[in-house]
């Protein structure tokens, strides 16, 4: 089975944490498959030996490089056969790491449109809403008044709430 990808990192000489707990010596390939997910190939020591020239093809790949990476099934296992840059196009994403100034490339595409409120569209939805208050305010003071004077009270509850103190007359028959 043949895999193209592009590194992301290269890790030699760590320790290769196991599944069931405790580590092993050996090396980490961290890549990028031909649909963009971040993959991960770890290497034992004795893959090393095993392999002629394994462990000096992953030292000379470097973050940004794509790869080909031919791997075996033997028993359980998939095993690294060779590994070499390749001349391959990936369709991987490329990888922003310091030095691969083609990750960095601006790629054009639209920018999100904010969903936030203006500070203008605030203020005139709150004018709407302190209108609408106003008239079933209006309307619940006297629900058998006629249309003009319902608006002509929630006018003067409008200009209240701004601040624009308008004089009513208490014995005024339209109002009440």
């Amino acid at each position: 089975m043949i895999v193209i990808g592009t590194v992301v990192s290269v890790e030699l000489d760590i320790e290769v944490p196991k599944n069931g707990g405790g580590s092993y010596p050996g090396g980490r390939l961290t890549y990028r498959d031909s649909d963009g997910a971040i993959k991960e190939k770890c290497f034992h020591n004795n893959s090393f030996k095993f392999v002629a020239g394994l462990k000096t093809a992953l030292s000379n790949l470097s973050p940004g490089v794509v790869f080909e990476m031919e791997q075996v099934k033997e028993g359980e296992f998939l095993n690294v056969k060779s590994i070499k840059p390749s001349t391959a196009t990936s369709k991987a994403t490329p990888v922003a790491v310091p030095g691969n100034a083609e990750a960095y490339k601006a790629t054009p595409h639209a920018s999100p449109k904010s969903t936030y409120e203006t500070p203008e569209e605030r203020a005139k939805k709150q004018v709407y809403i302190v209108r609408q208050s106003s008239i079933s305010s209006a309307i619940a003071l006297n629900p058998k008044a006629n249309l003009g004077v319902i608006l002509e009270v929630a006018k003067s509850f409008e200009a209240y709430v701004f601040g624009n103190i308008v004089e009513v007359e208490p014995d005024s028959e339209e109002i009440v």
